[in-house]
């Protein structure tokens, strides 16, 4: 009997709005201090399915909804040939919504966005890289009866909590008489521009640098980790691009949060909300550069801890299942909601951010993994409107930040390593998947 599974609400999203310009596939990675051996890595990903086989399906089109469905075909790990986090043909008997592909030292996971999202996808790498490690060593070929807590134990099976919709279990809706305030949405950002590379094409540039110390420089700012990426990515943009132009829209970095810091969730499945941090350049001028960052990252700092309240983001959870919850939208045919879905998504979400910036947190490994690992990556499948985005992940001391793009520009990714450099004094190890840009 095949199982079937319901999208989360924040899943239902990516299906009406992928395509070639727009995959919904994004990437968590490990480097390794050796090559990748594929038969383990076939081994690891065969031990790891039945326990998370809520990942392992495919995506079918019903009359009013999508839905996913267990998917029996083989899930081989593949030599990695294409660009990272291209688009797939649903619909296609052979088409995956999880990818296992290495080159050399890396080992990466993509994952379709209906599917999970980048803490889930964390907590799934991790699984892999021990179950990787444990089969890799010399005279370990079973998986040990101690598994370290925060590490799944493969042995188990899933759980609904696994793969519940947990919007769903959070929401406010349900409770007679609750009226929720629908703010007004941002006003439209200014977006990148550039010389297109093509419909497949994602360029990767990351820079690699101590975690430890970017956090104590954001702390001795008074922000975040996030907050002081976020400032950084603005200013870069400014003197790239806004500081001796005409146009003067608002840069709106959008963040996505991670929900289960705030609600007691352990679901696989999407539990995130995005919020946006909007700074306007109307009331500057390039005389004002030299106190311009503190500016930036001061309003930033302010903006994401208040969009970060547990009220906010429960505002947010609220809106979401509104909006998905339309007691006539649920019964209009699945091909004409895919046509306003991605209307409201062009409309709404597409044209009024500037870039994404996802901090997918700390990968934290076992004491049996952890030697294994030389750094980890994550990367942010770009859009047409949207052509860089940016990605953090943090592991062993090391933190990754990784910009993908389609476009051939790279003012911006270099204007914001160089400001990083003079601001923190941090020395950054940048390398891209080109020959030109390493």
């Amino acid at each position: 009997m095949i199982t079937w599974y319901s999208i989360d609400t924040a899943g239902k999203l990516f299906p009406s709005v992928s395509g070639s310009n727009n995959s919904s596939f994004f990437r968590v990675a490990a480097v390794l201090r050796e090559t990748v051996n594929p038969v383990i890595f076939q081994e690891t990903v065969n031990r790891v399915r039945p326990r998370f086989s809520f990942f392992f399906v495919r995506l079918r089109r019903g009359t009013f909804w999508n839905y996913l469905e267990e998917n029996n075909e083989p899930f081989l790990v593949e030599p990695e040939t294409d660009f990272p986090c291209t688009a797939s043909q649903f619909g296609r008997h052979d088409s995956h919504l999880i990818r296992f592909l290495y080159s050399g030292n890396r080992l990466s996971i993509e994952l379709f966005h209906s599917i999970t999202d980048g803490r889930g996808a964390v907590e799934f790498l991790k699984t892999v890289l021990f179950t990787y490690s444990v089969l890799s060593a010399e005279k370990n070929k079973t998986i040990p009866a101690y598994i370290p807590e925060n590490i799944i134990n493969i042995r188990t099976v899933p759980v609904i909590d696994d793969y519940e919709n947990s919007f769903l279990r959070f929401t406010r809706l349900k409770k007679k008489d609750f009226k929720l305030e629908i703010r007004k949405f941002p006003p439209k950002s200014y977006h990148i521009k550039g010389t297109s590379h093509g419909e497949k094409y994602a360029g990767v540039i990351t820079g690699l640098l101590d975690s430890e110390q970017f956090n104590k420089y954001a702390r001795s700012k008074g922000t975040t980790v996030t907050g002081c990426l976020a400032a950084l990515l603005i200013y870069s943009i400014y003197t790239t691009r806004i500081k001796f132009g005409t146009e003067k829209k608002p840069v709106v970095i959008s963040v996505p949060v991670n929900l289960r810091k705030r609600f007691p969730s352990v679901t696989f499945r999407n539990f995130f909300v995005v919020v946006n941090i909007a700074f306007s350049f109307n009331d500057t001028s390039p005389e004002d550069s030299e106190y311009l960052f503190d500016t930036i990252l001061k309003n930033v700092s302010v903006q994401l801890e208040e969009l970060t309240r547990k009220e906010n983001l429960q505002r947010e959870i609220d809106k979401i299942i509104l909006f998905d919850r339309n007691r006539i939208g649920r019964w209009v045919p699945l091909r004409i909601k895919h046509f306003f879905v991605r209307l409201g998504f062009y409309l709404f979400g597409e044209k009024r951010r500037t870039i994404t910036l996802s901090n997918m947190g700390e990968l934290e490994l076992p004491s049996e993994t952890v030697n294994y690992v030389d750094h980890a990556e994550a990367l942010l499948y770009p859009s047409s409107k949207c052509p860089v985005n940016c990605a953090v992940l943090t592991v062993n001391g090391v933190m990754s930040v990784s910009f993908t793009r389609t476009i051939e520009e790279t003012d911006i990714i270099r204007s914001f390593f160089m400001l990083l450099r003079q601001k923190t004094g941090l020395q950054i190890q940048v390398c891209s998947n080109e020959n030109q840009e390493k």
